[in-house]
């Protein structure tokens, strides 16, 4: 499981760690019942506080995403909760959606031009 941490994000690194898990389970990336590495090893590799990734894997788990078993380890949920998976799917999209059109609009680039490109995509056809 690749994780990057930014530095340079206002964002809590506790917060990027979940949202990068989150992201993986949606996307099937982390498959439901593999695991997750361990806090230390987690740590180690991005040079954090252990106590960071701690507190990102307790609310993970509050949440239903993954689960820790003591002296086993962190899985992903075999049945992570349904509202997650759409709902941070939809939030993901729905930003993405955003920045496109603030960058189109920037751009000059018509709404009919955007939603064409999207179609296109969408189909396969990319250019």
């Amino acid at each position: 499981m690749i994780i990057t941490i930014d530095e340079q994000n206002p964002v809590p690194i506790f917060q990027q760690i979940i949202r990068q898990v989150k992201m993986r389970v949606v996307s099937k990336e982390l498959a439901a019942g593999s695991p997750v590495p361990s806090i230390r090893e987690l740590a180690v590799r991005l040079s954090v506080n252990p106590n960071t990734v701690g507190k990102a894997f307790r609310e993970l788990e509050r949440e239903g995403i993954i689960v820790m078993k003591r002296g086993v380890g962190a899985f992903v949920s075999e049945n992570p909760p349904e509202e997650f998976v759409t709902g941070f799917s939809n939030t993901v999209i729905e930003t993405k959606v955003r920045d496109l059109v603030k960058t189109a609009k920037s751009l000059n680039v018509p709404k009919k031009s955007v939603i064409e490109k999207i179609d296109l995509e969408f189909e396969g056809e990319t250019r």
